[in-house]
Parts: structure tokens; C-alpha cells; sequence
């Protein structure tokens, strides 16, 4: 093994057809990465640079339930009104237009967002009295919309319920039956 500096050392150097080849591991905190070093034309004293081969790293698979998570939490934090597709996009890794793969466009995003917060609230129970069935679901819905304020003004507004708030609609009026 040769030391190269505190910071990383070479673990491998070989010539190939005439370039020199050094694999390097860099020891951060416990974390080995490993890079290869291609010097093309190796003189003495010559710099040598990294690959510009991009390291293949590992990512979470984006899809639309993680899109509308991430959304939520970005508003429960900063609040509806600062949640733009930019600061989204950099939140689950990817760019803003990557997200128009998994919704169709800001609108999209709130339906699906209420969606999960109508999905929090619990469904009165079916048999029980219209009176308790109807308060269960007043203190539930008074403990979703306490984690998430902003919702508040959506849930009235939205005008493409999707199943959870459709499931829920149609649980309440079926207790008032």
C-alpha cells in the first residue's frame, strides 16, 4: 500500500498499454469510496486526475406516494405557500421536471397531498351511534389537521377528491343513515 496523503491511500497501481491505473480509497469517518485515477500520458511529475466516469450511487426508487410524502412533510414544515416544485424536487434528489413523471401538476400535488391527510383521519364506525361516530371522527380530524394547519384551507377547496377522501365522504354520510 503507498500513502498518498492523510486524506486517501492508493490500494492498487498498474500499467496498462502504457497508462498508469491507481485505485484509490478515501477514509471519511468510517466510509470507504473507492476511485480510480488515470494519468493518459504519464510523464515525470505529471498531475494525475480523476475519472470523469459519474460513481454509481444507490437511490430510492421515485414514485408518486414518496413525491406526495415528501410534499407533506416540505408544508408542515415551511407551510403551502413556500412549497414550490423546485425545493421538492431537491428534497427527494431529483430535478423539478422529474416529478411531472409521478404528477401531472401542482394541482395534482394538493389533491394527492389532502388525500393523505384525509387518509390520517379515522372512518366512524359502521353500527355505532350517529352521535359518537360523528365526534370520533371530529376529534380525529381535529388531531390530523393539528399536524398539518395547512390543510385546513385545501380540504374544502379541492375539486378532484381522490379515494381516501371519497372513502371518507362516503363513511360519514353512511353513519348519518
Amino acid at each position: 500500500m503507498i500513502e498518498v496523503s492523510s486524506a486517501f491511500t492508493a490500494v492498487g497501481v498498474r500499467w496498462t498499454s502504457g497508462l498508469l491505473l491507481m485505485y484509490v480509497t478515501y477514509d471519511v469517518s468510517n466510509v470507504h469510496l473507492h476511485r480510480k485515477y488515470v494519468n493518459r500520458k504519464f510523464e515525470q511529475g505529471a498531475q494525475m486526475r480523476p475519472s470523469t466516469k459519474p460513481t454509481a450511487e444507490v437511490r430510492t426508487p421515485l414514485n408518486r406516494q414518496r413525491v406526495l410524502r415528501t410534499a407533506v412533510v416540505l408544508a408542515d414544515e415551511s407551510g403551502i405557500d413556500s412549497l414550490t416544485m423546485r425545493k421538492l424536487g431537491v428534497a427527494v434528489g431529483v430535478e423539478a421536471m422529474s416529478l411531472y413523471n409521478h404528477v401531472t401538476n401542482k394541482e395534482d400535488l394538493l389533491d394527492g397531498m389532502v388525500d393523505l391527510v384525509f387518509a390520517e383521519i379515522e372512518l366512524p364506525l359502521s353500527g355505532a351511534d350517529w352521535r359518537t361516530a360523528m365526534c370520533e371522527r371530529a376529534e380525529s380530524a381535529r388531531q390530523a389537521l393539528k399536524r398539518h394547519p395547512w390543510a385546513i384551507g385545501l380540504m374544502s377547496a379541492r375539486t378532484s377528491p381522490g379515494p381516501a377522501t371519497l372513502g371518507h365522504h362516503n363513511a360519514v354520510i353512511g353513519s348519518l343513515r
